[in-house]
């Protein structure tokens, strides 16, 4: 029996938020982030309705966003995603960012509410994560990355407007900025400096091991795209950066870390030293953004930063 909006109300209006996303929306969005929480089941059941939803449930791990596992009425399995509403225009940006990559490289939209921040994707199979598909073989993940770097589609889409990472790499002069390590932000400042960041391309933004997921036997596509302008050194040094947090403890971290190198370096036609700097540049971006959003950074991310500044001088 098709779900009308009534029976969508009486099934989904009483969900319960994860609470992550409870904690990190009230932390950082204020009232504002209370009463869209507060909204948010009767949000799912108006999306619920609309896209023939019949089963929603929520992941464990929530961050600023709602995600769920669905299952539609026809028997597709989907997950749904709604975004606290933001000037950014996240959700919008990565709905552009989708429909542009295809099917072939990222999973189908299925639909997308502007209004209510909401898209509805199909669900990948068996969808494992590339650290989940490969936790011993860091150079299997790293082919399969290299891979996909180079086939994205690079032409921007006429809209959404997306972010260029000068605009992104300004948070390195925000106030909130300063908590980090001097010697930590001049490093970043100064590889930044010696980084041409320029570029007319498109960047997913968020290319690491948990956005690229298996979609078949030996097929992978990208997911959570961020969308923004700039160079693709970039795109790789996101991956780098999670390459590292990930391996970090294996004996031959430093052999797994040069084919890394070594890979991207041939996709992307740079020198070794470069990337090295676009991946201290990224991670100390990360720093800074977390100074910006919860006050401090994270030790994790401190070492990587110094782990790279050795890398650089060797």
């Amino acid at each position: 029996m098709p779900l009308d909006s009534s029976r969508a109300m009486a099934e989904f209006s009483t969900i319960e938020v994860p609470g992550d996303l409870r904690n990190n929306i009230e932390k950082l969005r204020d009232g504002h982030g209370i009463s869209w929480l507060e909204s948010l089941p009767g949000t799912i059941a108006e999306l619920a309705a609309r896209w023939k939803i019949i089963r929603v449930e929520p992941f464990d791990r929530q961050s600023f966003n709602f995600t769920a596992v669905c299952s539609l009425e026809d028997g597709t399995k989907a997950v749904m995603k709604i975004g606290f509403p933001e000037e950014e225009d996240v959700i919008a940006k990565q709905a552009a960012v989708l429909e542009h990559y295809g099917a072939s490289r990222s999973p189908r939209l299925l639909g997308h509410d502007d209004e209510r921040n909401a898209i509805l994707i199909e669900r990948l199979k068996p969808g494992k994560t590339l650290d989940e598909a490969f936790p011993d073989r860091p150079a299997s993940a790293v082919d399969v990355a290299a891979e996909l770097i180079g086939v994205l589609p690079r032409d921007i889409p006429k809209r959404p407007t997306f972010h260029s990472l000068k605009t992104w790499f300004g948070t390195f002069e925000n106030d909130t900025s300063a908590i980090l390590p001097e010697q930590i932000l001049d490093a970043g400042k100064d590889a930044l400096e010696k980084t041409d960041i320029r570029g007319e391309q498109l960047l997913h933004g968020d290319f690491h091991h948990g956005n690229i997921v298996s979609s078949g036997k030996h097929s992978f596509k990208v997911i959570d795209p961020e969308g923004a302008i700039g160079h693709r050194g970039y795109e790789s040094a996101v991956f780098l950066n999670q390459h590292y947090r990930l391996y970090r403890e294996r004996e031959d971290i430093d052999r797994q870390v040069d084919y890394a190198l070594e890979r991207f370096c041939g996709e992307l036609d740079l020198e070794r030293k470069e990337l090295v700097r676009w991946a201290v540049c990224q991670i100390v971006l990360c720093m800074a953004w977390d100074a910006e959003d919860f006050g401090k950074y994270y030790d994790l991310d401190l070492k990587t930063a110094e782990y790279w500044l050795e890398r650089l001088y060797l």
